[in-house]
């Protein structure tokens, strides 16, 4: 009977656990989903937005700045950045982009490498500017972004590519 009794408290217990981590997985979800609804929320109104990405190393240099109007892009400190009209569909794929990262976390991220360090690959950095707030990543590699930003850093080097 004492065994019984035993199996069956023990039995409670688990499953009283088995709650609590089901409780603490929603709660991480939902914890996601406001980060994701905080950053669409900065972006969702019309506001004043600019992304700025840039590469640098002794010999080289690359500029590219984004916003609703226009991208920039300068691969030379001597001379003027070329300019072209920001399309419609380039600037709602960017916002798409830019909505699926936390802004306010964009300051943390970890640099997959650190060649950037030794003069192995150039600085790069990408600043996010929503309403003259800005948001900075840490420096990383040229090439090697953090994969929270990969897919937006790919799209601003490929429509800075249509520029020249």
């Amino acid at each position: 009977m004492k065994t019984i009794l035993i199996l069956l408290i023990s039995s409670f217990i688990n499953s009283c656990g088995g709650i609590n981590e089901a409780n603490t997985i929603k709660s991480t979800a939902s914890n996601d989903d406001f980060r994701l609804s905080t950053t669409a929320s900065k972006m969702d109104q019309n506001n004043i937005v600019t992304i700025e990405y840039s590469a640098i190393t002794r010999g080289s240099f690359k500029e590219i700045k984004a916003t609703k109007e226009n991208i920039s892009f300068q691969k030379n400190r001597s001379k003027q950045a070329s300019v072209k009209d920001c399309s419609e569909k380039e600037w709602s794929e960017l916002m798409v982009l830019l909505k699926a990262i936390d802004l306010d976390l964009l300051s943390k991220l970890e640099a997959p490498s650190k060649k950037h360090q030794f003069d192995g690959a150039a600085i790069a950095s990408l600043i996010v500017t929503v309403n003259e707030k800005s948001y900075q990543t840490p420096s990383f590699d040229d090439g090697n972004p953090p994969k929270e930003i990969e897919s937006l850093v790919k799209y601003i080097l490929t429509i800075a590519e249509t520029v020249e």
